[in-house]
């Protein structure tokens, strides 16, 4: 997985955001950068697919017979809208020019866990029975929303996206700070509606607005943004600012607090203890060659997650195993499949790999009892240091998969792979 496909990974960023920071980076180069970046959304990338393999669906076309859609849901008060509040009507946003240059450090909180948004969860965070923006039918923007909670059961972020005419947006609130993000765009204009300040920042045709409406644990943060903005875009979002804004309106979270909590675990362990797991421990590799000495060991239980890593290390030569009961299985592969994971298949140098083999063929899953060294050795590379490094996945009968990743001189890789192979 690549740093764009990360950026996409966490919330669905959409490729305009990506260019931004590309275009605003160019000039200024520097590797620091992006390793800060990349490691902001690595962060995120475990709650994120956990997200996207959880089978959310596409957003809704729009149009329907049974909704409006955006373009009418936008069109000026008429005889037709009586509820829809004309423009000229709200207090309007005032933008600066600005890029995305900088990298913020995001970690979902211990315990996290996700719930659909359903249309009346949705709808109360407005105080509403059916959720419109000054009059706005927001059934008209397919309006995808995910609930992202503490180990508490506290909303500690809750995300919502839709469309409109080609453009995309994204409105992020979380509970007494306006949300974090990885790209920070530098600068913004302020302006006071209905007495809160309104942070507002146009970079190409990327917007983000910021604010925080009320005070303490009830007050509520916001960060909008839209992808591809047009007019209409903008108008939509002078709507849902005015809506989240107004004096007699509402804004909150708490009531989507849950007590539907799921177990948690996450600790740091010691080799024995790593070893002791049942169901977990027996998967590790039994002996190492020698000079390898334990590195660290994971447990991580949640809500579709439940895994142990270990990693052994020597020099520069290094071994790490991942026992997951929750593994993703979009890269599992049979091993005749060969153009489906053969690191070679495509070339080496810069390969031009299917979309459709994607996943196999970056990570692949074989089954336990198809694997052999002709198998692994399609996905050995050669590495730095003189090392050589393979990356794959076992499925074993009772639905375990057991990842490794090794970079090691060529004569240890074998015995670093016994465990796994017949």
């Amino acid at each position: 997985m690549n740093k764009e496909d990360l950026f996409r990974a966490v919330g669905e960023i959409d490729d305009a955001l990506i260019e931004d920071f590309e275009n605003a980076a160019q000039q200024r180069r520097h590797w620091g950068r992006v390793g800060a970046l990349a490691a902001c959304v690595c962060v995120l990338a475990a709650g994120a697919l956990v997200w996207l393999s959880g089978g959310s669906a596409p957003l809704p076309a729009q149009g329907t017979p049974t909704q409006p859609t955006a373009t009418t849901a936008l069109a000026s008060a008429d005889k037709t809208q009586p509820g829809l509040t004309p423009l000229s009507a709200l207090p309007q946003l005032s933008y600066a020019e600005g890029g995305g240059e900088l990298a913020a450090d995001i970690a979902l909180p211990d315990g996290y866990f996700f719930r659909d948004l359903t249309d009346g969860a949705l709808a109360s965070i407005w105080g509403m029975q059916t959720l419109s923006w000054e009059g706005c039918d927001a059934a008209a923007f397919g309006l995808d929303g995910r609930l992202i909670y503490d180990g508490t059961g506290r909303v500690w972020r809750a995300v919502l996206t839709g469309e409109l005419d080609g453009s995309s947006f994204t409105v992020t609130l979380s509970p007494e700070r306006v949300p974090a993000t990885c790209i920070v765009h530098e600068g913004g204009a302020t302006c006071e509606i209905y007495g809160t300040d309104v942070t507002a920042l146009r970079s190409g045709d990327h917007i983000e607005i910021t604010f925080l409406r009320g005070e303490g644990a009830s007050a509520v943060g916001v960060r909008i943004e839209a992808y591809h903005a047009t007019a209409e875009t903008e108008e939509l979002l002078t709507r849902i600012v005015s809506q989240s804004l107004r004096e007699d309106g509402v804004l909150q979270l708490d009531q989507l607090k849950t007590d539907d909590v799921p177990a948690w675990r996450s600790e740091v362990l010691t080799e024995p203890q790593a070893r002791a797991e049942a169901g977990f421990g027996e998967y590790l590799p039994d002996t190492l060659p020698a000079g390898y000495g334990f590195e660290a060991a994971y447990r991580e239980l949640g809500e579709d997650r439940n895994w142990l890593s270990a990693t052994w290390c020597r020099d520069y030569a290094s071994v790490s195993v991942t026992v997951d009961k929750c593994a993703d299985l979009r890269g599992l592969v049979h091993a005749d499949e060969v153009e489906k994971y053969d690191r070679d298949y495509y070339g080496t140098d810069k390969p031009d790999v299917p979309d459709e083999y994607y996943d196999s063929w970056s990570s692949p899953v074989f089954y336990a009892q198809e694997l052999t060294k002709e198998v692994v050795a399609r996905r050995v590379s050669e590495s730095d240091m003189g090392n050589v490094y393979t990356h794959f996945g076992v499925l074993y009968p009772d639905g375990t998969v057991v990842c490794v990743s090794v970079s090691a001189p060529e004569t240890e890789l074998w015995q670093l792979l016994a465990f796994l192979l017949p």
